[in-house]
């Protein structure tokens, strides 16, 4: 640490304050005009709004405090690692800790702000807890805090919100490409399977395909789930992530329930409308597979089920019941049009050269995004280990 910086512990130079929640019970606890902040409102740097607004009698009568405004508040549960500076006078909950300095402690609170954000990922790593990660009021209290002079500090918090502005900008420039890219090929794919080429009568996708029901994991199936077998369970989470975490007993469980490379996976329940295919194992019940028969080919209806105007469609209807579901049903009664082999062929063949190149584009945004993310923390740590100049 740089010569001339006072370091000490945080519970040394701040109060950590804690807070809480009013009782539910009584509605008019939430009918006030004091803002009540909890984890979901600390998506921002600077917190302005809460999704909550509580009364005097709520703050009397439970144990949340009201933290003043410019003070800087952190997640200790549930979102650990998030940091935020208060823009009005607000009350927070129980997952949440305000970090006052002490009388006397001269503290730049954008500076602390930005010295939480350079620890976020210290932090996350000493979350416990087997559902809700957290970490306990000792911890926060022991870390250790660089205090450079006052003046030092805003010079760093010069800095650092000049960089950052600049950084904000190349972010905003990579993920503005990003979705360009993306909007790119959805209007090829629109424009492919709709326009390019000449289309039959549409038929009900009932008539062309085939669905298979995942595996309901329940009390009556849950001794299904091994520890290691040759066949994965496959979630939704598995299958965006590419990932395998669970395993199904060798036999015992539905035999349509299994999947192959070929067979294509549509999400039914929770991220309704996401569309898969090359995997093997045996597909969880938020899922069904799809198989054709007759004139379309399974590649064909692979992309058709992504076309925006389709799956908008579909999504839009599937979200207008109690539990949003994409039931055999709904899927089987939308509709499809499709040319002759040769053509779907051919369409398939564009298609998925456009994709190619799209997703070559999409790498190297997401690419360029990572690095600002990375050089946005690279210059944290040196802002507070005094190598920023």
């Amino acid at each position: 640490m740089k010569t001339g910086w006072k370091p000490a512990k945080v519970g040394d130079l701040f109060d950590v304050v804690g807070g809480g929640t009013p009782s539910k019970k009584n509605a008019g606890f939430y009918r006030g005009s004091i803002p009540w902040a909890t984890v979901r409102d600390m998506n921002v740097e600077h917190l302005s709004k809460t999704e909550f607004q509580i009364s005097e009698d709520a703050v009397a009568s439970s144990s949340t405090k009201v933290i003043p405004s410019g003070e800087v508040i952190i997640a200790t549960r549930v979102g650990l690692g998030k940091a935020c500076i208060l823009e009005q006078e607000t009350a927070i909950n129980q997952d949440l800790r305000a970090i006052v300095p002490k009388e006397k402690v001269e503290v730049d609170r954008k500076f602390l702000f930005h010295w939480f954000r350079s620890i976020a990922d210290q932090i996350i790593a000493a979350g416990t807890g087997a559902t809700v990660q957290g970490v306990k009021l000792p911890f926060i209290k022991g870390l250790d805090f660089p205090l450079p002079p006052l003046e030092e500090q805003k010079r760093i918090v010069a800095v650092l919100d000049e960089a950052f502005a600049a950084l904000d900008r190349a972010r905003t420039h990579a993920e503005t490409n990003l979705k360009n890219a993306q909007e790119l090929f959805e209007n090829v794919l629109t424009h492919t399977l709709r326009h390019k080429f000449q289309q039959g009568a549409a038929v009900l996708l009932g008539d062309v395909c085939e669905l298979a029901q995942g595996l309901a994991i329940n009390k009556g199936t849950k001794h299904l789930l091994v520890e290691k077998s040759s066949k994965p369970l496959l979630r939704i989470k598995d299958l965006r992530n590419n990932t395998v975490e669970q395993f199904v007993a060798e036999a015992g469980f539905p035999p349509k329930a299994e999947v192959t490379a070929g067979d294509i996976i549509y999400t039914r329940t929770g991220q309704i409308g996401l569309v898969f295919r090359g995997f093997e194992g045996v597909l969880h019940n938020n899922c069904f597979s799809v198989r054709t028969f007759g004139e379309v080919s399974q590649e064909y209806l692979f992309w058709w089920l992504q076309e925006p105007v389709f799956k908008n469609e579909i999504i839009s209807l599937a979200s207008r019941a109690a539990q949003p579901d994409i039931t055999h049903k709904l899927f089987k009664a939308r509709s499809i049009t499709y040319p002759n082999k040769n053509d779907q062929a051919s369409a398939v063949e564009l298609i998925e050269c456009v994709f190619s190149k799209t997703e070559e584009l999409r790498a190297r945004y997401q690419g360029k995004i990572q690095d600002i993310d990375d050089l946005r923390q690279s210059l944290l740590q040196k802002a507070f280990s005094g190598e920023l100049t």
